[in-house]
């Protein structure tokens, strides 16, 4: 969700609401890595639990400067208290399988 709003107010050059201090962070994974995952998780044993993410992980400034250096436009930042909840930070379980996309790239795959 963020992304597509992200992208759209650089687009249209409308202002982005950062909450709190953008230092939180969010994972981000491929589709096909999930695919992947997926019919591994099929193989395993029944009430196994995945985390099925990149393991990548990028702040909200980082993401917002990524997508300004692709769209070739500067971003109109507004930022607002934080959120309940957004300062929460969680341990990441084993992941099943290593991700096969390069997560800094964030561009198509060959």
């Amino acid at each position: 969700m963020g992304y597509h709003r992200f992208i759209q107010a650089a687009l249209l050059g409308w202002p982005v609401t950062v909450y709190g201090d953008g230092q939180q962070v969010r994972g981000n994974t491929y589709v096909g890595d999930c695919v992947a995952a997926t019919i591994e998780a099929v193989k395993a044993l029944p009430g196994e639990v995945y985390n099925v993410g990149g393991g990548e992980t990028a702040s909200v400034w980082d993401i917002l400067h990524r997508l300004e250096k692709v769209a070739g436009a500067r971003i109109q930042v507004q930022q607002e208290p934080a959120r309940p909840g957004d300062q929460l930070r969680r341990k990441r379980p084993a992941a099943s399988s290593a991700p096969v996309s390069p997560g800094r790239s964030g561009g198509p795959r060959a």
